[in-house]
């Protein structure tokens, strides 16, 4: 097996040939500028993992690697077609070369995002071990400040003015209990209030305000006495003057990070639908009668995906948590989070939506199965993985 260190030179070296291959093409310019794009930015985040050392400690990380590989010297195959005087490859026509690059594409974000996962899996380890009940729960230090916004639907006096300096709330905290950390302590009504609460303050406080959070996690939800949600840290927030916006640095926690986001720099607030998303699912997972259910899974939500898939969704979580009245509710919200952690961000809901579609005024679409799932599944058995925590 390769050595991943030797992979991701390859993948680095291949995507330098694809960067000068692109410079003299003479057909399909435009996919195959994007196909530079997202090669040269893959490149680029896997060498910067690379050097953390967190490559080395995932067993299945070489295979996806070199598979990986593998598709990008199919797309600089195809790029170096493109280079030809001729209009139609004497292997090639050019209708399909057109295609074929559209689908060496997808090919490699696939792939990346297989990549991706096996180091999401392994995030994951670590986020649920640091997250669960039978730990003592995590404390900001004593002096910790965050400025906090929230939305209670209940309540004429709402924190949006703070985010613009109009009686800025900036509270010290101590020991803030967060999501999903309580999502196996409290009855799924509970739950599903904090849920709520959550997906309203990121619409009327933010997004409305055309301001993207780039950092919506567990940690950055903090519940206040009442178990009302407050998001904090806006450290990394920015306000949109379109609806879309490019970055060409990476920046915010890589697992609740979207694939157009890591592909391309993509930034809208389908950033935060997704995050929340991930969220969303993660407290759904804390329910679960047990932890073997989420940790066998060979990407964050593939344990999930199995359950919708299945239609067995009631007999993963514990019945001690909710009621059979309660349960339509439990699979409405396992819905969402899929559709807001939707490979295409044209396929999510809005927070608008979200909110309508927890309130049950809005009917659910059929999520997508990601276009990695399936490779995923090739890929790993169900013992793939051997976790080391770092703790």
């Amino acid at each position: 097996m390769a050595d991943p260190v030797a992979s991701i030179e390859k993948i680095v070296k291949i995507g330098l040939k694809i960067k000068e291959a692109v410079d003299t093409v003479r057909r399909n310019k435009e996919v195959c500028l994007e196909i530079r794009k997202i090669v040269l930015r893959y490149s680029a985040i896997l060498s910067q993992l690379q050097q953390t050392g967190v490559m080395n400690n995932i067993p299945v990380m070489s295979g996806a690697l070199e598979d990986l590989a593998e598709a990008l010297e199919g797309a600089l195959e195809l790029v170096t077609v493109c280079q030809e005087r001729s209009t139609i490859s004497s292997f090639i026509s050019a209708g399909d070369l057109s295609k074929q690059l559209g689908r060496a594409t997808d090919k490699i974000s696939a792939r990346a995002m297989v990549v991706l996962c096996a180091l999401q899996a392994h995030s994951t380890m670590v986020f649920l071990a640091r997250q669960d009940v039978n730990n003592p729960m995590s404390r900001q230090p004593d002096d910790t400040i965050v400025v906090e916004t929230s939305f209670n639907r209940n309540s004429t006096d709402d924190d949006r003015s703070d985010l613009y300096g109009e009686g800025n709330n900036i509270l010290p905290r101590r020991e803030p209990p967060s999501v999903p950390s309580v999502g196996s302590q409290l009855e799924w009504s509970a739950v599903f209030r904090i849920i709520e609460g959550l997906a309203q303050a990121l619409r009327y406080c933010l997004h409305e305000q055309h301001i993207v959070h780039m950092d919506v996690k567990p940690s950055n939800i903090l519940l206040d006495s009442d178990m009302n949600p407050k998001i904090t840290d806006f450290d990394l927030s920015l306000v949109l003057d379109a609806d879309e916006s490019t970055a060409y640095g990476i920046m915010g926690t890589f697992y609740f990070m979207p694939p157009e986001y890591l592909a391309s720099g993509i930034i809208s607030t389908s950033n935060d639908v997704y995050a929340f998303g991930v969220t969303l699912i993660e407290t759904l997972s804390c329910m679960c009668r047990s932890k073997q259910t989420r940790e066998n899974s060979p990407c964050p939500f593939s344990w999930a995906w199995e359950a919708w898939q299945s239609g067995e969704v009631e007999e993963l979580f514990n019945p001690s948590l909710f009621d059979s009245s309660q349960l339509m509710e439990i699979k409405r919200c396992m819905c969402i989070g899929l559709l807001c952690t939707q490979f295409d961000r044209a396929d999510r809901p809005t927070m608008k939506d979200v909110i309508e579609m927890l309130n049950g005024d809005e009917e659910l679409p059929t999520p997508k199965t990601p276009k990695f799932y399936n490779e995923l599944q090739d890929e790993w058995p169900d013992s793939y993985y051997e976790p080391v925590l770092f703790l």
